[in-house]
């Protein structure tokens, strides 16, 4: 009710005969609401529209022209929009004329200046005010020509989003965050008139606002719903589903991805367009990367000459982005230290900061894997900072997930706790559910260690999600904490069949570290059973690939899994030697994550 006293006090009033949720519900015609102030009262005070009316009615011929046309903005307005849209060709007031006649509309506290959201100033009217506009406007007749006017600016204005968005970065996001109402009034208009190519040009742009803005369930319901129209061109339409394939890809679904991908494949190659060939190709990269990293890096691969020919910078970004991560997702590190420096490159040649911080994640975690954990906090926080500027709510929730996950190998996992559950509720906001299970893992190992005892159904929780998405590079890790809790709770048959798992999931990835750490997990469950010879060969595989790699992390579990075996077999001198170099190595690496193994040695011993 925008505080008018007036309009809360007819408001009140209803609360007789509705509920406050009716009168909410009813707000959207509120003239026809709130009737019957006091008798007593002057004409002007006994209903809001007469109210309003009264201040109206004192307005000049061409104050009242603008003052209605104003009405079809929503969120605020320019005065290059109020120009574009209100004096835009026929009766009325011409574009020069616009200043002083919002100037007398500010006076007259009709019109509020909003110089609070950036260097330009915006202007915006009360929701009660607008709604009084908005009738005045369809009284005179005016309503589909001023909404087609207003549409066609906020085209021309995505459109110069679209151009600015090769980033993107902070500046044009809240720049274009300022206009998001206006796309969506817009949109409404060019679906309510079955106009496709409007409605495929603006669901895209305000699509990626939104994904980025963490808003992924409605980014998708308009794109939907503009591809749900018939006809329109084919580029509009298979940028439209490139976007859709995005969203997609943030929500999960990688089988709708592939879906989409083949349908703009078929687009670009009836009309010969390379550019939209190429992100057909990046699409299916996207939905090939949980399932099978060989055809995701043949996609991308596919789609660069194609980026190269249409110089489509996005693409060319992205290739770089994924080809780096996908070597990260296989453990192949050596690859990820030669390929990042390059993606961040290019990225920043571009002005990036999504792609900057995309590749902060691959480089954070590849440092992680090798147990440079300060490179890889700074590599995590660097890339929380650029995803907050952005306000990308999924990415910060992946960078949170990397920090806790440093956190936990720090030896702090109350601290990581408390991250991985603050990234999971930002997720569940955005309907990020591709990254609900990486951190819903995270929560069960911080459970373990503390020994929390809700550790093994958080665990068990994570796997049911990791198995949802399908993503072998998820369900991997998941599979091994939910096989630790199991080792330490005795359950080692059911432990055995989720170290199976992870191993399955490394094949599928060719990961060594999924690889290195089931083996040192089998070793403990063979330890568990009372079988040493078979743990500590099982310690020393893990051992051998974790040096091979540069796993440095699985390197101190494994020494110090063997020096529990050499300590369970009275070998006093071989186990205190092993905790030593395992404890040096501890205190080089910063690395404090699993103590439970250490002390039970470090007690034999």
């Amino acid at each position: 009710l925008d505080g008018i006293p007036l309009a809360i006090e007819l408001a009140a009033a209803r609360v007789r005969l509705l509920s406050p949720q009716e009168i909410l519900a009813g707000l959207q015609d509120r003239f026809r609401l709130l009737t019957g102030g006091a008798r007593s009262a002057l004409p002007r005070q006994q209903t809001l529209e007469a109210s309003v009316a009264w201040s109206h009615d004192q307005l000049s011929d061409d104050e009242r022209i603008l003052f209605r046309r104003l009405a079809v903005f929503a969120g605020g307005f320019t005065l290059d929009a109020a120009e574009a849209v209100c004096a835009a060709g026929g009766e009325g007031p011409d574009r020069l004329a616009v200043l002083d006649l919002l100037d007398g509309l500010v006076a007259k506290s009709l019109v509020m200046l909003d110089d609070s959201v950036g260097p330009e100033t915006r202007y915006r009217m009360l929701e009660t005010i607008r709604q009084f506009a908005a009738l005045a406007l369809s009284r005179a007749g005016e309503t589909a020509a001023l909404r087609d006017a207003h549409l066609r600016f906020c085209l021309a204005s995505a459109a110069r989003m679209e151009q600015r968005l090769i980033g993107p970065n902070p500046a044009v996001i809240r720049w274009a965050a300022t206009e998001q109402d206006n796309y969506r009034v817009a949109l409404d208009w060019a679906l309510a008139g079955a106009d496709p190519e409007g409605a495929l040009n603006l669901a895209r742009p305000l699509a990626f606002l939104l994904g980025h803005r963490g808003r992924i369930r409605e980014a998708r319901e308009w794109l939907e719903r503009a591809l749900a129209l018939p006809g329109g061109p084919p580029g509009p339409r298979g940028e439209a589903l490139w976007m859709l394939g995005f969203q997609l890809w943030k929500w999960g679904d990688t089988e709708g991805g592939k879906v989409v991908a083949t349908q703009i494949l078929e687009l670009a190659k009836a009309a010969g367009d390379a550019r939209l060939e190429g992100r057909a190709h990046e699409m299916f990269c996207w939905a090939y990367l949980y399932s099978d990293p060989v055809a995701a890096k043949a996609s991308i691969d596919a789609a660069r000459p194609l980026a190269e020919a249409a110089a489509d910078a996005w693409v060319l970004m992205d290739h770089t982005c994924e080809v780096a991560f996908i070597a990260m997702r296989s453990d192949d590190h050596a690859e990820v230290d030669r390929l990042v420096g390059d993606a961040l490159a290019v990225a920043r040649r571009h002005g990036s900061d999504y792609f900057l911080y995309w590749n902060r994640f691959t480089e954070g975690m590849s440092a992680l894997r090798q147990g440079r954990l300060p490179e890889a906090r700074r590599a995590a926080e660097e890339g929380l900072r650029l995803s907050t500027g952005i306000g990308d709510a999924v990415v910060m929730s992946l960078h949170e997930y990397l920090l806790a996950e440093v956190t936990l190998a720090e030896g702090e996992p109350r601290a990581a706790l408390e991250r991985a559950e603050r990234a999971l509720a930002d997720c569940e906001r955005a309907g990020a559910d591709v990254f609900v299970s990486k951190l819903l893992g995270t929560r069960a190992r911080a459970l373990m260690a503390f020994a929390h005892p809700e550790a093994r159904a958080a665990a068990h929780a994570a796997l049911e999600a990791a198995e949802r998405l399908g993503d072998p590079w998820v369900h991997g890790p998941v599979a091994l904490a939910c096989a630790r809790v199991l080792i330490d709770t005795g359950e080692l048959a059911a432990a055995a069949a989720h170290l199976d798992e992870a191993r399955r999931s490394a094949a599928m990835l060719g990961s060594r570290w999924i690889a290195a750490v089931a083996d040192h997990s089998a070793g403990l469950l063979a330890a568990a059973a009372g079988e040493g010879d078979r743990a500590e060969d099982l310690h020393h595989a893990a051992l051998a690939a974790a040096v091979a790699r540069g796993l440095a992390l699985v390197v101190v579990d494994s020494l110090e899994g063997i020096a529990a075996v050499a300590a369970a077999g009275e070998s006093w001198e071989e186990a205190a030697r092993l905790i030593g170099a395992a404890g040096r190595r501890r205190d080089e690496l910063g690395y404090r994550h699993d103590p439970a193994a250490a002390t039970c040695a470090e007690s034999a011993a």
